[in-house]
Parts: C-alpha cells; structure tokens; sequence
C-alpha cells in the first residue's frame, strides 16, 4: 500500500514539475507565438526563385532569381502583418506568386491581389489559393513593386 502511494505521489509531482517547465516555456516564448499569430506568413526559409505569374498562371511575367532580391523580399514578407478579406474585398490588379523552395519540385503558391491602384489603400494582400479566414497578409506597396511592377497584370 506504502509503495502505490509512493508511486502515485511520485506520478503527482512528475506532473506537477513538467506542467511549470511548460508554463515557464510558454513564457517564455511568449513573443513568438504573438508574431506567429500577427505576421506568420509560412514561405520565408529556403526560397530559391519567386515566380509571378499572369493569366491565371499559365505566363510567368518575371523570376527574381537574384539572391539579394529574394532575400529582401522574404525579410519584407516575414514582417506582412495578417489581415483580413473586407466584405465585399476591393478589386485590385491580381497575380499568381510561386515560391520555389530548396529541394521541392513543386512551388508554394499564392495569390497576389494588388490594391495600389484601387484608390482604396496603398497597399496589397497575399494568401494561398484556397485560404482560411485568416491566411491573408498585408504587403507594403514597396514589396508589392519589387514583385510585380515589371510584370503585366493578370487578364492583361
């Protein structure tokens, strides 16, 4: 009887010792998890090309194959703050962005709908091509011209 009251005393304080090393870790990485849920945006590490497409995909408009370029671009696209899809959404000039990655044939792709000449904001949004509600992010109409303003709008 001594030894299952040992044990479960034992099991007691094993539980007790791993839930305040997980709340102390929590804690710690409080911020990463408050950046994870307002930036986010999941294509930031082993990018090797970004694509930009038009016509629903089936023309590539440009490739930025430059290392620095690419890199500027995904330092910008790793601040893009998560936003929202507005009821009815403005109408910007939309593009198809491909994100190549090290080692996989197949690119990670997004939509690219750029509000910089709606009058609307000066901005643009990005977001997979079959989004959840909160898979959009904002882009500074800086990063929007790095990565379209030498293509041809889609439908153009």
């Amino acid at each position: 009887m001594r030894q299952v009251r040992a044990a479960g005393l034992v099991a007691i304080i094993a539980v007790a010792v791993v839930l305040v090393f997980y709340g102390l870790w929590q804690r710690e990485h409080r911020d990463d998890y408050e950046n994870k849920r307002r930036f986010g945006f999941p294509v930031v590490e082993g990018v090797t090309e970004i694509r930009v497409l038009v016509g629903e995909g089936k023309r590539s408009a440009r490739e930025i194959k430059d290392r620095r370029i690419v890199e500027d671009a995904l330092r910008q696209l790793k601040q893009a703050r998560r936003s929202f899809f507005e009821d009815p959404e403005p109408a910007g000039v939309r593009y198809r962005v491909q994100f190549f990655l090290e080692g996989r044939e197949e690119p990670k792709t997004f939509e690219l709908n750029d509000l910089r000449g709606s009058g609307h904001s000066n901005i643009g949004k990005i977001y997979p091509q079959n989004p959840e509600r909160n898979e959009v992010w904002m882009l500074p109409a800086s990063l929007v011209g790095l990565l379209v303003d030498t293509a041809e709008p889609a439908g153009g």
